[in-house]
């Protein structure tokens, strides 16, 4: 962290920038290390941010609590996170994000990147995102949805891939949503139709695990 904010506070001149980092220690870190970032806990933190931050796909518990787990474009573009500190367990290969230095810390090694597309703390968008509604369990619509409402564009920025069960042990509802028998193992898989970056969101804590 110290390290992401001597970078931050020679490059950006004093103008306001989030940092991150992952995997997590706490569930509020941003209170633990003392740095301005998206991870929150905390009984003030309202209700509805944290099903608005749930909805454009970060992890929440659904009362009082949202936080950072790997990079996500479009919302953390949004939100200003300007630098991620990764360690060597978190798969890391977005094109988007520039490396800027590797630190040490005891045996973990951290590498720090720089996400150039962070928007300032303040910016214009269209007057009718004042009336923009999020959609709860599909961060690809609720993404898209909000930049139409700040732009005017109405291109889909992010596209969703149908889902298919590889096995019987879950039952695909539509082209993102899922049943899953109880006590059960499921094979789930999504084919791209070109060359893309994919980002895989999934919802279910009552897994037991997923891979």
């Amino acid at each position: 962290v110290e390290a992401m904010q001597r970078l931050g506070d020679a490059e950006q001149g004093g103008d306001f920038y989030r940092l991150e980092f992952a995997p997590r220690r706490t569930t509020v870190d941003t209170a633990l290390f003392g740095y301005r970032g998206i991870t929150v806990f905390a009984s003030t933190n309202s209700y509805q941010e944290t099903r608005m931050m749930n909805a454009l796909g970060y992890t929440a518990n659904g009362v009082n609590s949202h936080q950072f787990r790997n990079f996500m474009p479009v919302s953390d573009s949004l939100l200003g996170i300007r630098y991620i500190a990764l360690n060597s367990t978190v798969v890391q290969d977005s094109p988007l994000l520039v490396e800027r230095e590797t630190v040490q810390l005891g045996n973990e090694s951290y590498t720090i990147y720089e996400n150039p597309y962070a928007l300032p703390l303040g910016f214009f968008v269209q007057p009718t995102t004042k009336n923009w509604k999020y959609s709860y369990y599909n961060p690809v619509v609720t993404q898209n949805s909000l930049l139409k409402a700040m732009t005017g564009n109405e291109a889909d920025v992010l596209e969703t891939l149908p889902v298919v069960s590889e096995n019987n042990s879950a039952e695909v509802g539509n082209t993102s949503s899922f049943r899953l028998n109880a006590n059960s193992t499921a094979k789930l898989s999504a084919s791209m139709t070109e060359a893309s970056h994919v980002y895989i969101y999934v919802d279910c804590r009552a897994a037991e695990s997923i891979s």
